[in-house]
């Protein structure tokens, strides 16, 4: 569930951003079809917040914290790098903490719809 429901805003935001002319990507899968990074958006990322959902720490509020902050915080320096040294993004109007605000967003929609989505399977699940 977390997958398709990443694939929607995920999909929606890189599109937005890429026509907003934020973002550039000049290397990409269809480059007829859509200007937007298609593995990254539609596989990656939310591949990558299936995994934040399922392996989300139980125990203290710091572990916690530091799964909420540490996820984007990691993503955005890669991001960055990539950025920097390859044809795969280009930051035209963007800045790296605007990508660590989408992404701590997005996490963090993605922990509420989770969470919405066992809150009566008594799993346990919670913040």
């Amino acid at each position: 569930m977390i997958f398709f429901f990443l694939q929607t805003i995920t999909w929606s935001v890189g599109l937005l951003v890429v026509e907003l002319g934020l973002i550039q990507y000049p290397v990409r899968e269809f480059i007829k079809a859509d200007a937007t990074s298609f593995s990254f958006e539609y596989f990656i990322y939310p591949a990558l917040c299936v995994v934040y959902n399922l392996k989300f720490p139980a125990g203290n509020r710091w572990m916690k914290a530091g799964w909420i902050i540490g996820f984007p915080t990691v993503m955005t320096i890669i991001e960055v790098i990539i950025e920097r040294n390859t044809k795969l993004i280009d930051y035209l109007n963007w800045n790296s903490y605007w990508s660590w605000i989408t992404l701590f967003l997005t996490f963090l929609i993605s922990r509420v719809y989770f969470l919405w989505v066992y809150r009566k399977s008594g799993k346990g699940y919670s913040w």
